[in-house]
């Protein structure tokens, strides 16, 4: 649990922090801590998981391994930005070399409308895309169109419901929305604009040669999604889309890591709070969300009915939060079966599913086939 140091009649003599003489800033998990030792503490869960890419694992005559970090603007992404700049300055004053480069992309066309962030356009996004490069001068930015995803992956445009009105020659933005239109819920256009995004990611990964795909998910996210891809109907990919996973075939050779898995939400908004110069300048507002809030809207999805959920749990009850996150990283991906005809690959979310029941004839998986309204292309 994560909350401000008490500040009663001691608010001069804040508790002593729990590793030092200092006094503390925050208590993250029953212990105070100052604002050195959070630092720290942040640093050293999140670098832990990228273990396999330090400079002991690399010859000095080798290029540097390629990490493609998925920033959104949201606190967590640009945190993550932020501890791995500071990571590979330190690698480079000691040992005059960094063990992977960073490539950080942002896609144009995901956050924009009914994200749950208010009012920021393309334009001031760009803007701070620009910032980020001014005070990030070491990594490479890019920025990617969401709708070119539709020209990318070869099968994508045909397993999703066709358009009349609408061919290959029309421009992929105006496919795109008219399929979000299309779709019967908020839920279904938030689920598949976060599946193109993926899939979109893994491609670009894939064609610049980068060894894994970095996304800033905390605990906190990864057991909001838990809950909302199974109630989604996607429970049977757990594995695939919470875990980290190792470079596969089907994932373009590409690993899938969440270096912030093991950091709760609240303790990466007192980490940036902290950082210095301050992130905030580079950060989308994003509205407070609440329970009430999320159910009175009218473009409520699944995933804002867990973030408010868990807003509250995170707060008084982490280690739930936490045990949510650890028990799917003890499931394990469906084994192959010995027919192999019935197990294939969804032509939408690219998951391997097992063809059975109603869909045993589609390319389309049953939680895509949801999220699609029904529609089940065969």
């Amino acid at each position: 649990m994560a909350k401000d140091a008490p500040n009663s009649d001691s608010i001069s003599n804040p508790p002593q922090c729990a590793r030092c003489p200092l006094p503390s800033a925050f208590t993250l998990r029953l212990h105070p801590l100052c604002p050195t030792h959070i630092t720290q503490y942040i640093h050293t869960k999140t670098i832990k998981r990228l273990e396999t890419f330090r400079t002991r694992y690399s010859s000095p005559n080798d290029p540097p391994r390629r990490l493609l970090l998925a920033l959104s603007f949201g606190v967590s992404s640009t945190s993550l930005l932020q501890i791995l700049d500071w990571h590979l300055a330190g690698q480079r004053e000691r040992v005059g070399r960094a063990g992977v480069e960073v490539r950080v992309v942002w896609v144009r066309g995901f956050n924009e409308v009914g994200t749950g962030r208010e009012g920021q356009g393309g334009g001031e996004q760009e803007e701070r895309l620009e910032r980020l490069r001014e005070r990030y001068p070491a990594h490479a930015f890019e920025t990617l169109e969401l709708a070119s995803v539709l020209d990318l992956i070869p099968g994508l445009a045909t397993s999703l419901p066709p358009d009349p009105d609408l061919d290959a020659s029309v421009p992929a933005s105006q496919r795109l929305d008219a399929l979000l239109t299309s779709l019967p819920s908020a839920s279904s256009r938030a689920d598949l604009k976060r599946t193109l995004l993926h899939r979109l990611l893994l491609h670009h990964a894939s064609a610049t040669s980068c060894s894994a795909l970095l996304y800033g998910s905390t605990t906190t996210l990864l057991a909001e999604r838990t809950l909302a891809e199974v109630a989604s109907g996607k429970g049977f990919a757990l594995p695939q889309l919470i875990t980290d996973t190792p470079a596969s075939p089907s994932e373009g050779g590409v690993q899938i890591l969440h270096p912030l898995r093991d950091v709760l939400r609240k303790e990466i908004q007192i980490y940036a709070s902290l950082v210095a110069p301050p992130l905030a300048p580079l950060l989308l507002h994003e509205a407070p969300v609440g329970a009430k809030a999320v159910v009175n809207s009218r473009d409520a999805t699944i995933e804002g009915l867990m973030r408010g959920y868990f807003e509250g749990v995170e707060e008084g009850f982490p280690a739930v939060v936490s045990n949510v996150v650890r028990t799917v990283g003890k499931l394990q991906a469906q084994p192959q079966l010995s027919r192999v005809e019935k197990v294939a690959e969804c032509g939408v979310c690219g998951l391997a599913f097992v063809q059975e029941g109603e869909v045993e004839r589609s390319r389309v998986c049953g939680g895509c086939a949801r999220m699609l309204g029904g529609v089940a292309m065969s």
